[in-house]
């Protein structure tokens, strides 16, 4: 009988905290932690800035054209898409310009949702929130700038909850010469 009036009191105990570790913040998602904001700049194309965020939010899942500056190992990042995709200097080059223009055309100072991922961290390391950005069409920015062949999975992040359907993603654009950097 003892037995039993303890596990109830663990249960019930259980039960009355468990709601607290959602309030609390303690890295479980919830709807509070997605925001909805106006795209105020692009820093690069998965990179950007919104109203109301005090650092800039690191785009989840894609790896933007990269044109300037080095990786942490000292290697050019353009050499991903010269050397690693075999794609020419200048159509990288072309394909990024053409990208960001598009990106400021279409979807800057507009609304945005940005969504947390659970099985993500809130930031990154360099102070960038980490979040899927879901535009005011419905439509997400990652599944945009991979059919346009802007970018291509980010095989360096950790997993999240929807890089499954990005990599199949960008997988098929690729395999089907789609998009400005694929396209033959």
């Amino acid at each position: 009988m003892k037995k039993a009036r303890y596990g109830a009191f663990i249960i019930g105990t259980l039960l009355t905290l468990l709601p607290l570790f959602f309030i609390s913040g303690c890295n479980v998602p919830s709807l509070s932690q997605n925001s909805t904001a106006i795209i105020t700049e692009f820093v690069d194309g998965d990179t950007i800035r919104a109203q109301g965020f005090d650092n800039s939010i690191r785009v989840l899942c894609v790896d933007f054209i990269d044109i300037k500056g080095n990786k942490p190992d000292g290697r050019p990042r353009i050499e991903k898409w010269t050397v690693d995709y075999g794609i020419p200097e200048e159509k990288v080059k072309n394909c990024y310009k053409e990208g960001i223009d598009r990106l400021n055309t279409e979807f800057l100072n507009k609304g945005a949702t940005f969504e947390t991922d659970m099985f993500s961290d809130d930031k990154d390391k360099y102070g960038r929130y980490l979040r899927y950005v879901q535009l005011y069409n419905g439509e997400y920015l990652e599944k945009w700038i991979i059919e346009q062949g802007y970018a291509d999975f980010d095989y360096d992040i950790p997993l999240s909850s929807k890089c499954q359907e990005w990599k199949a993603l960008a997988l098929q654009v690729r395999e089907n010469h789609q998009g400005c950097l694929w396209k033959s």
